[in-house]
């Protein structure tokens, strides 16, 4: 999956701001991110992000602020996302002048899969 960082930055910053210490859903269908939180006490966000994605729709869930530190740490403007399957984590790349920056290799662990 390829993603523009700022556009997912912000999306998560939202979600942080309802709760950080819950879990995001994540979910990746066609051209478009769903990131998903609720917390009972406060309501629901959802935010939808354009992506470049040809895979199988797949839904995961993960910590939104692990996210944002990876993010802080990547200083590019897009970002490509692998998934090797439903059960593992998703290796994440700085994506620079149309390529992946193999160079650096970040990994998040999701909390759960669906």
């Amino acid at each position: 999956m390829l993603i523009d960082c700022e556009a997912l930055s912000h999306a998560l910053m939202r979600l942080v701001a309802i709760d950080s210490g819950l879990r995001s859903t994540l979910a990746i269908d066609g051209g478009k991110l769903t990131l998903t939180l609720v917390n009972h006490e406060v309501g629901e966000v959802e935010e939808d992000i354009e992506v470049e994605w040809n895979g199988e729709p797949l839904k995961l869930m993960m910590r939104a602020k692990s996210l944002l530190s990876i993010l802080d740490a990547l200083d590019c403007d897009q970002c490509s996302f692998k998934f090797k399957d439903g059960s593992t984590a998703p290796v994440i790349h700085p994506w620079r002048g149309g390529v992946a920056d193999l160079g650096r290799t970040y990994l998040t662990m999701p909390v759960g899969f669906k």
